[in-house]
């Protein structure tokens, strides 16, 4: 059960990741429009 929950927060963490960056090419498409 733990490996299950400690690979749940990787995944979370790596979206997380990934919705920043995200967020921030999107900021800076908009900046540069």
């Amino acid at each position: 059960r733990g490996h299950n929950v400690g690979s749940l927060f990787h995944m979370a963490d790596d979206l997380g990741r990934a919705m920043e960056s995200l967020v921030s090419v999107m900021t800076d498409e908009e900046g540069a429009e």
